[in-house]
């Protein structure tokens, strides 16, 4: 919103609109117009958001076999948080279905107060913005084999099968695209782009630091690659 721009009124007003868009997001039917490369126009229909989360989980969670469930476990815990947060501000209000209960707490919202238009708009958006991402994730890269120059975990150990009580860990630190960050996953520090040189800094200290006390280097690394052959042209 472009509040610096805006009487308080039309503000509002703005949120008001969104809170709506949001609230249709989530819990509605959309319908699109399709144009096809020889220009024939056709309609299609995607469903609610929350709905696409939810057969989303459950489809992953019928299909999964193997290991094929350790990919899935951050989408489960994800959209269980979702449902949670979602849930926690809907529970006061009637309807059969999640999606029910959202629109009554939608419409409560926007015929509130100015501060409860505002903060219910842009709790919506973050629930619209969470099922995306959950649908369609940004990769997230992860920093193997460094630790974190705060707590120095290098791994966290965050990923548990209920079915067979086997733990599984992961590099503490990877870069987040949602938040535009560096993030330790153990103790929740976060390096934001402007402090990514120094932490690059840190971690190749980090990198020398530990192979000097392997008493390895990269000298005598080049030396063994030339005595097998393998040196490179650069």
């Amino acid at each position: 919103m472009t509040g610096a721009l805006m009487t308080p009124a039309a503000e509002v007003e703005a949120a008001r609109t969104a809170l709506r868009e949001a609230i249709d997001d989530l819990t509605t039917i959309g319908h699109h117009k399709l144009e096809t490369d020889e220009g024939d126009v056709r309609h299609a229909t995607t469903p609610p958001l929350l709905d696409q989360v939810d057969n989303e989980i459950a489809g992953n969670s019928q299909n999964a076999g193997g290991n094929s469930w350790r990919s899935k476990l951050p989408l489960w815990e994800d959209a269980m948080a979702l449902f949670i947060d979602v849930d926690r501000h809907v529970s006061r209000y009637d309807g059969a279905s999640r999606a029910e209960r959202v629109r009554r707490w939608g419409a409560e919202c926007s015929s509130g107060s100015p501060a409860t238009v505002v903060d219910a708009a842009e709790q919506a958006a973050r629930w619209v913005e969470s099922c995306r991402q959950l649908l369609n994730p940004k990769p997230r890269h992860r920093l193997t084999g460094q630790a974190c120059p705060q707590c120095s975990a290098e791994r966290v150990w965050d990923r548990e099968d209920h079915d067979n009580g086997e733990r599984y860990a992961r590099p503490a630190l990877e870069i987040d695209p949602k938040i535009g960050a560096c993030v330790c996953r153990a103790c929740d520090a976060q390096w934001h782009p402007e402090l990514w040189s120094h932490l690059a800094m840190v971690l190749e200290q980090q990198r020398a630091e530990t192979l000097a006390a392997r008493g390895w280097s990269e000298g005598l690394r080049a030396k063994s690659d030339a005595e097998r052959g393998r040196n490179t042209y650069r």
